[in-house]
């Protein structure tokens, strides 16, 4: 049974440090199925280094030994304050510093996956974990500070963008195309973006069911004016102007 649980805690430690050694993408909620994306094409892997590979793995076998969790900043922290503990000249002190530096790396990396995922306050908390005395406090600090940064852009976004939603009266075509010019606001290059295009492209979809409902209704001139108001570049824009045709020569024969 301790051969399992070793050999377990050895591909998740291999595993985790391929995971360090890969460049991160940020990943994000998918769009409807019919919003063009372009793809990021993710780079080559690099070669992982053997020999950290096994400091990883040795110190993620210590962390078993004292009941930590490996995924909680807050134990990892408690096992970098317990290898302080081990003084200069004991058995066990470089071991313990090697520990502590892959400890500390996992937190940081922690908090870079909690800040990707747009939980700022959680990867804020995390990387506080990290003291002075750590070899990558200073690399912690400036990520710390760029992720206030981000949290104050997108908590204004996720405003911006709730202030849009409040405009939409569920009847009115109007003021969906309303809402998706206020959230159209929301920059490309900010935290949110992706929030505000999930928004976009869902309220453009409504626009076109209404438009759907009037021409149901044989109100192929309203229908018209409706389905126009789903602006470019939405999931529904393609579909819309297909429709389009296809009432206008509804209305013609008419």
């Amino acid at each position: 049974m301790g051969s399992l649980v070793v050999g377990g805690l050895l591909l998740v430690a291999f595993l985790y440090q391929q995971s360090r050694s890969q460049i991160k993408l940020t990943v994000v909620k998918p769009l409807p199925s019919n919003y063009e994306r372009v793809e990021k094409q993710q780079p080559a892997k690099p070669q992982v280094n053997n020999s950290n590979s096994q400091e990883t793995i040795q110190a993620m076998l210590e962390l078993e030994k004292m009941s930590l969790d490996a995924n909680q900043a807050s134990d990892l922290s408690k096992a970098i304050a317990t290898a302080k503990n081990i003084q200069r000249g004991e058995a066990n002190y470089q071991q313990a510093r090697k520990n502590i530096q892959v400890w500390s790396g996992m937190i940081l990396d922690l908090a870079r996956n909690r800040a990707e995922n747009m939980e700022y306050s959680d990867a804020i908390k995390a990387g506080g974990v990290i003291t002075e005395q750590e070899p990558n406090y200073q690399e912690a600090q400036k990520a710390i500070k760029q992720w206030e940064i981000e949290s104050k852009k997108y908590l204004s976004n996720k405003i911006l963008v709730e202030a849009a939603q409040a405009l939409i009266k569920p009847s009115q075509a109007s003021t969906y195309n309303r809402a998706i010019e206020v959230a159209k606001r929301v920059p490309k290059s900010e935290p949110g973006y992706v929030m505000a295009q999930q928004s976009i492209n869902r309220w453009s979809l409504e626009i076109l069911q209404l438009a759907k409902n009037r021409a149901n209704n044989k109100q192929y001139s309203s229908a018209i004016a409706t389905a126009t108001l789903a602006p470019e570049d939405t999931a529904a824009y393609a579909e819309a102007q297909q429709l389009i045709k296809q009432w206008q020569k509804q209305v013609q024969d008419n």
